[in-house]
């Protein structure tokens, strides 16, 4: 008998629960059909083996980032002489202009078939601006440093707003 004969023939009785109701019909499915289900929920299973290590990975990395570079990006920037005023425009620009950027990033995602590509290519470009913070005290001196450093703190805060409504 094929698997939509059983689901009939099974709609027709009373069960009391769905677990019983599950295993009346495993009782009743043949081999192949039990070792199908089987597969199906192995491959299941291992999706959501493979998403959840992934999401650990990605908490991981994260708090590498937050821990070992943004919370002392205002303290960098001390170290390269910023002012008063640079320092607050450190704090509130990027926070600020990311912000208005969310609003505005969920329009620019839809023009992607796929989430996948977008996140792949802003987190590459977040973790990028890392590269021009770390080199700014060897190739610039003074208000200039503190200005470029505002800049690509700022670039970082945009990329990853652009992708945080996903």
């Amino acid at each position: 008998p094929s698997f939509i004969t059983n689901i009939n023939c099974f709609l027709n009785l009373n069960f009391s629960s769905f677990q019983n109701f599950k295993a009346q019909i495993m009782a009743r499915l043949d081999l192949t059909e039990r070792i199908e289900i089987a597969k199906i929920q192995e491959r299941k299973a291992k999706k959501i083996k493979k998403s959840l290590d992934a999401s650990v990975k990605d908490a991981m990395a994260y708090n590498v980032m937050q821990g070992s570079g943004v919370n002392f990006l205002s303290a960098f920037a001390v170290a390269l002489k910023a002012t008063n005023f640079q320092i607050s425009v450190l704090s509130s620009l990027p926070q600020l202009l990311s912000a208005w950027i969310q609003l505005f990033s969920p329009k620019l995602l839809e023009k992607f078939k796929s989430r996948k590509k977008p996140i792949s290519i802003f987190v590459l470009l977040q973790a990028l601006t890392w590269l021009p913070l770390i080199a700014i005290p060897f190739i610039f001196l003074g208000e200039t440093a503190v200005w470029f450093v505002i800049l690509f703190y700022t670039l970082f805060y945009v990329f990853g707003a652009i992708i945080n409504p996903l």
